[in-house]
């Protein structure tokens, strides 16, 4: 670029920066008045007027300071003092950074940080605020080719570090108030489990219905250890199947297949006592409880809802119940009508299969 339209670059650029510019007395400098600079320091310094981001440049043998109009911002009260100012004394408190800033650059070498963090005054305080900045320098050559100084791109990152380690701090907030309303749960059922196990003691106590009781306390206990691990957000259908499904270990005769999907906390709660109801009933009267039986576990998405089939096969020629139980009235109310879902069970002869649909976001 000819000597004549870089000078006409910072003669037309604007904003308070590019007027301090040619305001400023810069004869009383070693890089003397603005007519006579370098071909190579007038477009440096036009295209770092022209900027949106912050940027600072330093120039020759004084290292001295000039930046745009993002930069003026970041440098607080520091500005105006701070243009046209020698590097190491307009930045004390970071003279030894800077200074290994100009022996990198003025060596032909450029550097980048990211949330690199400096302790500066910028604001009149006593003490020095902690700054989080991404910073990328460049060094600049003179007309001969030379190092004459580098130019370097500001972005301060503190309210985005500030935001992040907030959040941290939030979550491991939650995570201890999970914990403890986990761990009050835990304490709550151990103490209707004491409470049903003496009740059930007593002489013509019904034992079999102390132990469906203790399996769907246990089965309950089960959903809530899937939610807290996923901090009460959000749990996998896979999570609630491998968790809930059985009471037993039936290797290789309970098949599941599906996507990652998530449930919101209170299906995932009403899903699991439901498989636990199917999976109880299959263990006593159903695939699992013979040799050979089978249950295959679905899920997909459909829509806006999760489609979720529990399929048995192989077990007992299925009876129709002759009154409606626990589980069948779980299933319908809870899942169907009061989670906005539809379920479907049905007693067919070769096996149980069960549909349930769950409105999904």
């Amino acid at each position: 670029m000819a000597h004549l339209p870089t000078q006409r670059l910072v003669n037309s650029a604007q904003g308070e920066m590019a007027r301090r510019l040619r305001e400023h007395d810069w004869a009383a400098t070693a890089l003397g008045p603005i007519h006579h600079w370098p071909a190579s320091l007038r477009t440096a310094t036009a295209l770092l007027l022209a900027s949106p981001a912050p940027m600072v440049m330093v120039w020759g043998s004084e290292s001295r300071l000039i930046y745009n109009d993002g930069y003026a911002l970041f440098a607080g009260e520091r500005h105006p003092g701070l243009f046209g100012m020698n590097v190491l004394e307009g930045w004390p408190e970071v003279a030894a950074f800077n200074a290994e800033i100009l022996r990198i650059t003025r060596g032909g070498e450029s550097i980048s940080y990211r949330d690199f963090t400096l302790l500066l005054y910028r604001h009149g305080r006593q003490e020095p605020e902690t700054v989080y900045l991404d910073l990328d320098y460049s060094p600049l050559y003179d007309d001969e080719g030379q190092p004459a100084g580098f130019i370097a791109i500001v972005i301060e990152t503190t309210a985005r570090i500030a935001a992040e380690r907030a959040r941290e701090v939030a979550e491991q907030q939650q995570q201890v108030l999970i914990n403890e309303l986990n761990h009050r749960v835990k304490n709550t059922m151990a103490v209707v489990q004491a409470m049903a196990a003496q009740t059930f003691r007593r002489p013509g106590a019904d034992q079999e219905a102390a132990e469906v009781f203790t399996a769907r306390l246990i089965a309950l206990s089960r959903a809530h250890d899937v939610l807290t691990r996923a901090s009460w957000e959000n749990a996998g259908v896979a999570e609630i199947v491998g968790e809930l499904a059985w009471p037993l270990d039936m290797s290789g005769r309970i098949q599941c297949h599906g996507p990652d999907i998530r449930l919101e906390p209170h299906q995932a709660v009403a899903l699991g006592m439901a498989l636990h109801e199917l999976a109880t009933n299959a263990l006593k009267y159903g695939a699992l409880s013979n040799d050979d039986g089978q249950v295959q576990i679905q899920w997909q998405v459909d829509g806006n809802h999760c489609e979720i089939t529990w399929r048995e096969a192989g077990g007992p020629a299925v009876q129709l119940p002759g009154h409606r139980g626990f589980g069948t009235r779980l299933i319908e109310r809870t899942l169907g009508n009061q989670l906005g879902g539809r379920t479907n069970l049905a007693f067919a002869p070769e096996g149980v299969v069960c549909r349930i649909s769950l409105p999904v976001t």
